[in-house]
């Protein structure tokens, strides 16, 4: 059986889409784990209708808030399934998803999968489209066209496999599932696993998103890197970026949300690296 866990964090606008889009899902036997990281919204009230009309498909976990490592993690521990496969509560699977993310891995050939077709599920959003293109992302996808074979990252793992090699980093906020581990076959890409993923859509939510960037990465990476991130992300480098890019997207707005988009980043490494701040 397949384990599917959906770690959430105030998600109540994406949560129900995200489980139907697994609940639909057909072709391999599954069960989905839902963790709550401490969420303050409606979304236990979402999960805890739906678990109770999937007739036992679908169950609630709780945990303090700290983060979609540690979210996961637990998931893991609790999972009844042989695989586990990690979906993002402002995703969709799409049809066929479930059973191409691991196929690889029923087929005894990998230990992990990986996503290349992750697209956007909100691209007609003009706070959507500039934060794909500020991560030099056509504007319709959330990861590059030209996506490695082989990673140290997973959508889909044997749960044996994620356990014997310690799960995810809780210690991160940024990057909290790469897996580098020599008990660890690289994750192979899987052409034609579909997920729909939501940027950020508003001023607010590209705030809070940019600086919870800044904060994950500047808890962990080393001193030189931090220093590096500063000046990317610093104001005189921030107004060079938005113009360039304002010519060559051609959008006034483009020029303002880099400005803006930097700016959070810039507030959240500072953030975390004076006070060690991770939450989302």
């Amino acid at each position: 059986m397949i384990s599917v866990i959906v770690p959430y964090y105030n998600e109540a606008e994406h949560l129900e889409a995200c489980l139907r889009s697994i609940l639909a899902q057909r072709g391999s036997a599954f069960e989905v784990i839902c963790i709550d990281d401490g969420s303050s919204d409606a979304s236990p009230t979402i999960v805890a209708r739906l678990a109770k009309a999937s007739k036992g498909r679908l169950r609630a976990l709780k945990q303090d808030h700290q983060g979609p490592g540690a979210a996961r993690n637990l998931g893991a521990r609790k999972a009844k399934g042989s695989i586990l496969a990690f979906v993002d509560a402002d995703m969709t699977a799409a049809p066929g998803y479930l059973t191409a993310i691991t196929a690889p891995i029923r087929a005894g050939k990998e230990h992990g999968t990986f996503v290349v077709d992750e697209l956007m599920s909100n691209a007609s959003n003009p706070w959507s489209r500039a934060w794909s293109l500020a991560h030099g992302l056509p504007p319709e996808r959330r990861l590059p066209v030209d996506m490695p074979r082989r990673a140290n990252t997973y959508r889909a793992i044997r749960r044996d496999k994620f356990l014997a090699a310690g799960g995810h980093r809780e210690d991160r906020g940024v990057g909290e599932d790469e897996m580098d581990s020599p008990q660890l076959k690289p994750g192979l890409a899987v052409p034609g696993a579909i997920l729909y993923h939501a940027n950020p859509a508003s001023a607010s939510e590209v705030w809070l998103s940019a600086r919870w960037s800044g904060r994950g990465r500047a808890v962990w990476v080393p001193t030189a890197e931090f220093l590096r991130l500063l000046f990317t992300h610093c104001l005189p480098r921030s107004i060079v970026a938005a113009l360039w890019g304002a010519l060559k997207h051609r959008s006034f707005f483009f020029a303002g949300f880099k400005l803006y988009f930097d700016a959070a980043v810039f507030t959240g490494l500072w953030q975390g690296r004076l006070f060690g701040t991770k939450a989302r």
